[in-house]
């Protein structure tokens, strides 16, 4: 890195730091405090000397980081300036901040101590205090004075509200939340301790008072609790004032459920009818100023089937009179069922909450409504005495299970063998659901029918559901019920295509093609304990899909009652693909045995109708060959290759990696389709077929095949496809040029295509080309050819290849990226070898929608003088009445004189006619002119003339005069300010530096700062601002007049050769100067790399201290003229810990020689940046020519 760089950062840090607000602490620490807010920066320093080994570290890092961002690491050092040779000189340790919240805001720490030690020798701390600026007053407040006192606030859940206490901390005395840990439930605190903000106050008065903040949201609004504030010495216990908050449930927080219970006072017991998913409420009347409210008292037995949906209940009080107190109101609970099998009683009681007993309670039998109930299609019933019954299922079918009882009795029934159901049989309705029978009021006693709902999830292996009838405390039960499941053979669905096989297996031969499916069926008998199992289902898995798990089983049918019964076991398959077709592998045993005592193969082949031939086919035959194929983009082609894999040879794509950009294989490593044979010939050959898609054609390759045995490197036969394009496909929009000249207009719109097309003849060594290319690419996108090799397709005009030379069409693709600049496409026809075209042509662009500006200056027909402000890079319109069929039409007359500082977006502007009634005529419209603003120095005045195109005399006139916007201004980094008495200063700068001269003034005063030597400068220095409009004023109450402001002066700088001094005056026209200001400049570019290590031509070894993040430069004198280059001889060996920045292999600046001159030496850059510091490498170069042996060596150790 450059000194000069670090000196521009080093002045960007004390810039940022003097404008941060600071506390500085001397090497013995202290205490400080700060007023900050939210968003705000602020330094810390402190004095030390790291050369004794002590520094300044952050202490509680981890403690601040919720509210405050620590900016600079570590923090960092400056060392204070010394006469050069001295040691031991200490300096400042700074540390930036930035606030991220103002709610509890942390005192932060520093200690002053070694790293290897744990006591320090000093301690600093800033306590921070949150700025009154910060503060946001929420909508409600309760306010209390110095001596407290008791309000009432109404509330609702999520509600925001403030509490403000005055007082005065001067003083020792705090207000402080004394029942923090009550309300927590129902209140949240959100300001932590609470902030406080001092009264306004005159500089340097001290005891003034102000107001404690504690800022509160609503969580619930049941069992609302009272704030209590206590004013007091945080070292005493008693207080001096307190203050109170009663809070009140605001009744409009209340949404009444469409099912409501209701009590009174006295309670009682009432019955609701409910099902799934039903919401209600449960209403109690109740009075808590008398100490009695209402408690659910059975919460935890009805979590199960009931949810409370608003914790302990909300209280709302009954309306009354302002100031009324000991008014009742209700209890209200919300709830919603969640399921309705074992309903529960909702049990509440009236009480006080520190005593046992209650004065009052309340009941709620819930029911379940039968209407809840949906019945499934398949059904299977049970008496109370249980029994056995059958059922025939399919995959994915649903049935319930309805069983007679009585829970009254206390006897429930259960599925007694659930955990062994799971794998086939899913239950969907939990414990069952409970559906009690109709009966007349006030009968107890009353039985129901227990509701078990399932789902087949596979019908193999499907197991009996066992049901008992018990009480839950017991283990014996009364009845047993059963439901045997069996597989409906009509749940099968067969495959077009089966292979069968008996009990003793065999073997078999199928063919397949892609995506077709098949079924292998293999007789068996599981009650001997044999199934059938497939054996290989891991290698068959890249080309074969099995698609029912572990296969399903089918019994054969039988007469009720037979046991021992076989079936058939079917396992159901899809092929993926056909290129190495597995055997499938069956074997019949035992699952806990090894062995089987039958196996059944599938010989897989593929068929050769699975194959859909490209409707582009290239063949080859066993020997190989090369061919050509014309090919677009999207276009589908097959390669197809004679070969005989049963001799140990394939055909294999050699090149595939090469040609994933462009070219899509679309089958894998191919297929190969067997020629046709007689039953039990072997040794049949066939062909390799590869499947391919183009998915671009630009930078088309060779498609390259080889034909080996796998195992063996070299190959017996070689193919090649070359490829090439195919084909110009014309745009919508087309501009045509029959003569080698001319000028058009085309209107686009944004991402439209369209394509220019001009007559050329190659053969007489003349092109067209895009003459402004590099002008129009952030507009318009020129689309290269499909071999993105051109930048134009050429057509000839007779395609016949033995007629040369009968011209054609040249076609430039173009696509329109945005619609604001468009641009002129300047077309040149040439030979290369010259730099005069015979012929031009130009293609205009035009917007075909008119998008307005947010700032728009309009004119009537009578034209006028309007201003406008305006800022860089701002755009605006001018539109004007206008009726161009008079003949008249708006012109921009002075737009030579504007291109500098303004860009006409539109040239001629656009004409927009007014809305008119059909086939009328001369009805006028607006012409709009659309403008950029390039620069606001030296704006302009755009200046219009209405008139008729072939007469000089206009008939209106219309001006738009612009003013620079005073928020127009950007400070730059490097600032130079002086007061109004001027002075001498002095900057440090480079070539192409910005910066600024402030000079603080007061225009009013007749006085103005003026740059006196602005001639003499103008080599070396560019002005970028408008002298004359360059005063910002200082921000002032409305009316008030008089008031100063700065001057804002804006260079550049040129040149470093020669700087010239800056000299200002202020003073008043015609009057002599009162005040002179000077900016010395002195050159600060020629200060050389602190991180350059250079090396003659003969090498040698040098050392550099390094850290992490470091960038660094190695510089090697040499002469590649003489075949000698430096290389990186190591480059693999330092990637871990050192990155390479630059190409080495374009890293060499020859030294300036005179012309003509040749073998001159230079120098080879190697440019490299720090990663890690852990294991530092040595980097090692060599001087060597290709093939040669090194005649240098350097080394560079990082230390």
């Amino acid at each position: 890195m450059k000194l000069s760089t670090l000196i521009i950062l080093l002045i960007i840090q004390l810039v940022s730091i003097v404008f941060a607000e600071t506390i500085t602490f001397k090497q013995q620490g202290g205490s400080a405090e700060l007023n900050v807010e939210k968003n705000s920066t602020f330094n810390v320093e402190l004095k030390g000397n790291p050369t004794t080994g002590y520094s300044w570290y952050l202490d509680n890092v981890n403690d601040i980081e919720d509210a405050i961002e620590l900016l600079n690491g570590d923090g960092d050092y400056i060392q204070d300036k010394s006469k050069p040779g001295m040691v031991g000189v200490g300096g400042t340790f700074i540390f930036k901040f930035q606030v991220k919240k103002t709610d509890k805001l942390p005192t932060i720490k520093f200690v002053y101590k070694r790293v290897w030690e744990e006591t320090s020798i000093a301690t600093a701390e800033v306590i921070l205090k949150s700025n009154a600026n910060d503060y946001v007053e929420a909508e409600n407040v309760v306010s209390f004075t110095q001596k407290g006192g008791v309000q009432e606030l109404e509330v609702k859940k999520g509600l925001n509200f403030d509490v403000k206490l005055s007082g005065n901390p001067t003083t020792g005395y705090s207000w402080y939340l004394d029942n923090v840990n009550d309300i927590e439930d129902a209140i949240e605190l959100l300001n932590g301790d609470g902030d406080y903000i001092q009264d306004k106050s005159k500089p340097g008065m001290v005891g003034v008072g102000g107001t404690f903040i504690f800022k509160f949201q609503v969580k619930k609004t049941d069992k609302l609790p009272s704030l209590r504030f206590v004013y007091k010495r945080i070292w005493e216990e008693t207080s001096i004032a307190t203050a109170e908050v009663i809070l009140k449930s605001n009744a409009n927080d209340y949404v009444e459920a469409e099912n409501v219970v209701s009590f009174t006072q006295k309670g009682g017991v009432q019955e609701l009818e409910v099902k799934k998913g039903l919401n209600f409420d449960v209403k109690l009347s109740g009075n808590p100023t008398t100490g009695y409210s209402w408690y659910l008292d059975n919460i935890n037995d009805i979590e199960d089937a009931i949810e409370l949906l608003n914790g302990d209940g909300d209280y709302i009080p009954d309306e009354s009179k302002p100031g009324m107190g000991g008014v009742g109101g209700a209890f209200i609970f919300k709830f919603q069922v969640k399921k309705t099998d074992k309903l529960p009683s909702l049990r509440f009681v009236y009480k006080r909450i520190w005593e046992e007993t209650s004065i009052a309670t309340a009941e709620v039998i819930l029911k379940s409504n039968a209407n809840d109930y949906v019945e499934a299609e398949n059904v299977v019933s049970f008496t109370q005495k249980g029994g056995v019954q059958e059922l025939e299922v399919k995959k994915g079918l649903n049935f319930d299970v309805k069983l007679s009882g009585n829970p009254t009795t206390g006897y429930s029934w259960y599925l007694d063998n659930i955990n062994d159901i799971e794998d086939a049989i899913e239950l969907l309705n939990g414990d069952g659901d409970y559906i009690q029978d109709k009966f007349k009021p006030g009968m107890v006693g009353v039985g129901g029918t227990f509701i078990f709902k399932f789902q087949v999830k596979k019908t193999d292996k499907l197991p009996s559901l066992r049901f008992v009838y018990k009480r839950i405390w017991e283990e014996t039960f009364i009845a047993t019920a059963e439901v045997i499941l069996k597989s409906n053979a009509n749940d099968y669905v067969e495959a077009e295509n089966v292979v069968s096989f008996t009990q003793k297996g065999g073997i078999q031969e199928l063919e397949v093609e892609e995506g077709s499916y098949f079924d292998v069926k293999l007789s068996g008998n599981p009650t001997t304990g044999y199934s059938w199992y497939l054996d290989n289902i891991n290698d068959i898995e890249d080309a074969i899909e099995l698609l029912n798990g572990d296969g399903d089983y089918i019994q054969d049918k039988s007469k009720p009652g037979m046991s021992g019964v076989g079936g058939t076991f079917i396992f159901k398959f899809q092929v993926k693909k056909t290129d190495k077709l597995p055997s499938l592998r069956f074997v019949y045993k035992r699952i806990w045995e090894e062995t089987s005592i039958a196996t059944a193969e599938v010989i897989l082949k593929s068929n050769d109708n699975a194959y859909v031939e490209a409707e582009n086919v290239v063949s080859f035959t066993q020997k190989g060959g090369v061919q050509e194929l014309e090919v677009k983009k999207g276009l589908n082609f097959d390669v197809k290759l004679s070969g005989n894999p049963t001799t140990g040879y394939n055909w294999y794509l050699d090149n595939v990696n090469d040609i994933e950009d462009t070219i899509e294989l679309l089958n894998g490593d191919g297929d190969y389709i067997q020629d046709k044979s007689k039953p039990g010939m072997v040794g049949v050959g066939g062909t390799f077929i590869f499947k391919f898609q183009v998915k671009k054609t630009d930078k088309l390759p060779a498609i390259k095949f080889v034909y080996r045995r796998s195992w063996e490197g070299a190959s017996i036969a070689n193919a090649k496809v070359i490829l090439k394009i195919n084909g110009y496909i014309e745009a919508e929009n087309v501009v045509t040029f029959t003569q080698n000249s001319g000028v058009q207009k085309l209107e686009v719109g944004e991402g439209s295509f369209f394509d220019v097309r001009l007559p050329g003849n190659p053969s007489t060594g003349y092109n067209w080309s895009l003459d402004n290319i590099d002008d129009i690419k952030d507009t318009v996108e020129l689309l290269k050819n499909e071999n993105g090799l051109s930048d134009y397709y050429y057509i000839p005009n007779n395609p016949d290849p033995m007629l040369i030379g009968g011209g054609g069409s040249y076609i430039f693709k173009f696509q329109v990226k945005k619609t604001d600049k468009l641009p002129t496409l300047k077309f040149v026809y040439k030979r290369s070898w010259s730099s005069d075209p015979k012929s031009t042509v130009e293609v205009v662009l035009k917007s075909n929608i008119y998008v307005e500006a947010e700032n728009v200056v309009t004119f009537t027909q009578d034209g006028g003088i309007q201003e406008l402000e305006v800022e860089e890079g701002s755009y605006f319109d001018v539109k004007l009445s206008t009726n161009p069929s008079t003949g008249y039409n708006w012109y921009l007359d002075n737009a030579d004189d504007i291109k500098d500082a303004i860009e006409v977006l539109n040239d001629d502007g656009d004409y927009i006619p007014d809305e008119s009634k059909p086939i009328m005529p001369g009805s006028g419209g607006t012409i709009a002119f659309q403008f950029q603003v390039k620069k606001t120095d030296k704006l302009p005045t755009l200046k219009f003339v209405y008139k008729r195109i072939w007469e000089e005399t206009f008939i209106a006139t219309a001006e738009v005069i612009l003013k620079s916007n005073d928020n127009d201004y950007v400070e730059a980094e490097n600032v130079v300010s002086f007061t109004q008495d001027g002075g001498i200063q002095e900057l440090k700068v480079e070539k192409g530096l910005s910066f600024d001269v402030k000079l603080s003034g007061n225009p009013t005063t007749g006085f103005f700062w003026f740059l006196e030597n602005a001639r003499d400068i103008k080599d070396a220095i560019e002005v970028l601002n408008d002298v004359n409009d360059n005063y910002v004023p200082d921000e002032s109450k409305p009316g008030m007049v008089g008031v100063g402001g700065t001057f804002i002066f804006k260079f550049q700088v040129k040149e470093t050769d020669e700087l010239p001094t800056l000299k200002f005056v202020y003073k008043g026209v015609r009057r002599q100067a009162i005040s002179t200001a000077e900016v010395i400049l002195k050159d600060n570019s020629n200060i050389d790399d602190e991180n350059v290590v250079s090396f003659t031509q003969r090498g040698g070894v040098q050392e550099l201290k390094v850290k992490k993040g470091l960038s660094f430069d190695v510089k090697l004198s040499g002469n590649p003229t003489t075949g000698f280059f430096w290389f990186l001889e190591n480059a693999r060996d330092i990637k871990d810990a050192i990155e390479v920045l630059n190409d080495v292999n374009d890293n060499y600046v020859p030294d300036e020689s005179k012309p003509g001159m040749v073998g001159v030496g230079g120098t080879f850059i190697f440019k490299f940046q720090v990663k890690e510091t852990d294991e530092l490498p040595t980097l090692k170069f060599v001087y060597k020519g290709v093939r040669r042996q090194a005649i240098s060596t350097a080394e560079l150790n990082l230390l």
